[in-house]
């Protein structure tokens, strides 16, 4: 918890140095800031201990079995997986082995792996963001909702999600090979990263507040049979195994990120009425919140869902700042700063612990 305000804090401070970046002329100082922070948040993640988050350990496990292996059995195993659907996402470990040439310590993988992800995370950045304000919300906000699973756990679909992050400007660049390419490699990672596909198609969508709309019909009319409509879609196809997600956990759900997400497509809806450039530049990323919500009861089934959820939610933190800076032409700053705050008093509730790779620690009831 502690680590997490210590860097919007930082954040805060750096905007004295480079500050705000609100001129166009101020794009030098824009990616210092960008690569600041981000810098920040590949250490928070690639310095963690063992202990923080619900599998760090475990892939610590599977990083020295894979480094015992031989590179006949990971060839096997893949082969396993395209033929008879055996195993899961072996291409990953394959990978892996590939990188341990390189880097043969866990700690350094972890740092590489972060790297990676915050490099494509910083090109959103700074590709879709106005102003150093803007990234320090989207940043906060990543903290907030996000950090739980791509900063301490999920390495593989971390991994994916890279690649996705890069795979972006291609959509808007109309490059639907290259998009597919990117695709196509982070499912070999994390096969749930083929259900990025139709975001390629999102731009197809040009009035955000028909698609809005739409989505709020949507999410009513699946809260009532999602898990069977689910279950169903899922039996006996490529995504078979990730079926165990819909059992046990009958509205157990994630309340606050569907509360967040139905809030957000609610101000997107205000928003869409004011006829701003800005906000119809972005309308790729408006329409990927519109999917968010329209398959957000798949959280009210286990909260775990959310690694699919996440796919077309993780744009939000381009789109709050968006929304911000469209809504509140008069006094941005203020209202930047006051989001802030909001989204770090709810951070600090949520009292995460973290613990970093020199410190002592225990392993939690995940381990056990």
């Amino acid at each position: 918890m502690y680590i997490q305000v210590i860097i919007i804090i930082f954040g805060f401070l750096a905007l004295n140095v480079w500050g705000s970046a609100d001129n166009p002329r101020a794009r030098s100082s824009h990616k210092k800031y960008i690569i600041f922070m981000m810098l920040l948040l590949t250490l928070q993640s690639g310095l963690r201990n063992l202990a923080v988050g619900p599998d760090t350990y475990n892939y610590y496990n599977k990083f020295v079995d894979i480094s015992n292996a031989n590179w006949n059995e990971l060839f096997n195993k893949i082969s396993a997986f395209y033929t008879s659907g055996e195993g899961k996402d072996p291409a990953y470990y394959f990978l892996l082995k590939f990188i341990q040439i390189f880097i043969p310590d866990f700690q350094l993988y972890l740092i590489a792996l972060a790297t990676f992800f915050f490099f494509a995370l910083g090109r959103l950045f700074y590709r879709y963001t106005n102003n150093n304000y803007e990234v320090l919300l989207g940043v906060t906000l990543y903290q907030c909702l996000f950090y739980s699973f791509y900063s301490i756990t999920g390495l593989r679909q971390t991994f994916a999600t890279a690649f996705l992050f890069l795979a972006v400007p291609y959509v808007l660049e109309r490059k639907f090979l290259k998009f597919l390419l990117l695709v196509l490699i982070a499912s070999t990672q994390h096969k749930t990263a083929l259900l990025f596909v139709p975001f390629y198609f999102l731009l197809l969508f040009k009035s955000p507040k028909k698609i809005i709309l739409f989505a709020f019909i949507m999410c009513a009319q699946m809260s009532y049979f999602v898990k069977s409509l689910t279950a169903n879609l899922l039996a006996g196809t490529f995504f078979d195994q990730y079926s165990i997600y819909l059992e046990g956990y009958e509205m157990a759900g994630a309340h606050t990120f569907t509360l967040f997400i139905l809030s957000l497509g609610l101000w997107i809806l205000f928003a869409s009425s004011k006829r701003n450039e800005r906000f119809s530049l972005n309308t790729l990323f408006i329409n990927s919140i519109a999917v968010s919500i329209a398959i957000s009861p798949l959280l009210w089934i286990d909260p775990s869902n959310m690694r699919i959820v996440q796919y077309y939610s993780v744009f939000s933190i381009i789109i709050l700042p968006v929304l911000t800076s469209v809504t509140f032409k008069n006094n941005t700053h203020l209202f930047y700063s006051l989001l802030i705050i909001i989204l770090t008093i709810y951070t600090i509730s949520r009292d995460l612990e973290y613990t970093f790779f020199w410190q002592e620690a225990e392993l939690g009831e995940n381990y056990r």
